[in-house]
């Protein structure tokens, strides 16, 4: 049962650590992006459009990421990892402001 317990809480301080690790990436990006306003009062159907364009450039990154093992003296894998990484943190982004915007709602 020791076992049991000990591999649980190693899970879950994995999971902290990569939730915390993905928040500063997201509050990075909305600190690059805060000239942009807030997202209070943006409406639902524009978060998600966004949160669409967001993905799309999020399966790009992940496709440049591929191509730099095939090329990798045209791509430099550790900026493609850092890019598709800032663009996850986006698609984040989108999701926290609908998230946000529904807290508001009474």
């Amino acid at each position: 049962m020791s076992d049991v317990i000990t591999n649980t809480k190693r899970l879950l301080r994995d999971d902290l650590d990569a939730v915390n690790n993905y928040s500063v990436a997201m509050a990075y990006k909305l600190r690059l992006n805060a000239k942009k306003g807030h997202w209070a009062g943006l409406d639902f159907d524009h978060l998600i459009k966004r949160l669409h364009q967001e993905v799309e450039e999020l399966e790009d990154a992940l496709l440049e990421l591929s191509v730099a093992d095939i090329r990798p003296n045209e791509i430099n894998k550790a900026d493609a990892i850092t890019a598709a990484k800032l663009e996850a943190a986006d698609c984040g982004n989108f999701l926290m402001m609908i998230h946000n915007n529904l807290e508001r709602i009474k």
